[in-house]
């Protein structure tokens, strides 16, 4: 079982709790208790000791709380009703949860309105968004089987309290938004209805939430035979199928098919897109290999001229080549030629000389 309450005290091993039934019971203490806070706690939280006076542990919180309450100016008799929200969200499929949220749409408070509505509290929700708190409830909800393919009417309510958020209306397109991005409840079909403050008032006096006590309202407007306890009772479903009063649906299984759609088109739009793409890739790619090509055969023509030319020139200078070394042969021979000939008419003149020198020696000694 799920409890739910205000912490009174903190001792040593344990912490008083006022539940939202009007019991008092202590919890095994924890990190993160303060007094003052709202806590939701299950059988295994509940400190066990040993038999204790439970009229003096009552005396002391009663006689705790309105000593802390007096303190801060707020009236001991309405602890409940004296947190500052700004409005007030009620769900109900049946169960039935209602959430306190401040200017931001942020949560401050959240009750559950009957037995099954404890169910989908098990956790902490405060300075949770509102729309986030509405998507864990109803996920929450279908998980428990509560919503189911065929019973999937939800009720949201909206009732401002304060005068300045009076002006500002609850963005319901946030909550649709997160509903829509839970691919597992695109089935829900939500109903949306806005009550104001004196029928919450009403509605509280009744213990009914203010999104089914508007719908009771309306089915008297419309003359229909129907009580406030048998509305209370009564599942969303059954509400709806029965056309009592007149809820005004959000179609959030419309807006799934239509985002579907977008998603679909949007898909196609690309493949299309793709393949065009692709094409004229393709052709891109074709008209390149062709310029290339048309490129390439006056650059082959002119290299292979170009090479025409160079083999050309290369067998010029090896022609020219052979005839310079000819010439060079050629020219070395008759330099060979005449200077050998030059030497022998040397050779031969020295030696006349010398014979003519040897006879004027010979002659002279033959004088002498």
């Amino acid at each position: 079982m799920v409890y739910r309450g205000c912490i009174l005290k903190i001792e040593e091993s344990f912490a008083i709790v006022l539940t939202d039934d009007t019991k008092y019971m202590k919890i095994i203490r924890k990190d993160g208790l303060a007094v003052g806070k709202e806590i939701i706690f299950v059988k295994e939280d509940i400190y066990k000791e040993r038999k204790a006076n439970i009229k003096n542990i009552s005396l002391i919180a009663a006689v705790f709380i309105i000593m802390v309450l007096s303190t801060i100016n707020i009236d001991p008799l309405n602890t409940l009703e004296t947190m500052n929200y700004a409005a007030i969200v009620s769900i109900d499929i049946n169960p039935s949860i209602e959430f306190k949220i401040d200017k931001e749409e942020k949560i401050l408070q959240v009750e559950a309105l009957n037995t099954e509505g404890k169910e989908l509290i098990d956790r902490e929700f405060r300075d949770m968004f509102i729309e986030e708190a509405v998507l864990i409830v109803i996920d929450n909800a279908k998980k428990k089987k509560y919503i189911t393919k065929e019973k999937n009417k939800v009720l949201i309510a909206t009732t401002a309290v304060e005068e300045d958020f009076k002006e500002k209306t609850i963005d319901m397109n946030k909550i649709e938004e997160k509903i829509l991005g839970n691919e597992s409840l695109e089935d829900i079909d939500l109903f949306y209805i806005k009550g104001n403050e004196k029928d919450l008032k009403e509605a509280k006096e009744k213990n009914i939430s203010i999104g089914k006590y508007e719908v009771y309202k309306q089915s008297k407007e419309k003359g229909q035979n129907i009580t406030l306890d048998q509305i209370k009772n009564m599942k969303v479903q059954e509400i709806v199928d029965k056309e009592i009063g007149r809820v005004k649906e959000k179609k959030i299984k419309n807006k799934v098919e239509e985002k579907k759609k977008d998603i679909q088109q949007n898909r196609e739009s690309k493949n299309e897109n793709s393949k065009e793409h692709k094409e004229i890739k393709k052709e891109d790619h074709i008209k390149y290999i062709e310029n290339k090509k048309d490129e390439k055969k006056p650059k082959i023509e002119l290299n292979q001229q170009n090479k025409r030319e160079i083999e050309a020139k290369k067998k010029e200078i090896k022609k020219e080549k052979v005839e310079t070394k000819k010439e060079i042969k050629s020219t070395n021979k008759k330099e060979a030629i005449e200077k050998r000939k030059r030497e022998n008419e040397k050779n031969k003149k020295e030696k006349i000389e010398k014979f003519k020198e040897n006879n004027r020696l010979g002659k002279k000694n033959k004088d002498d």
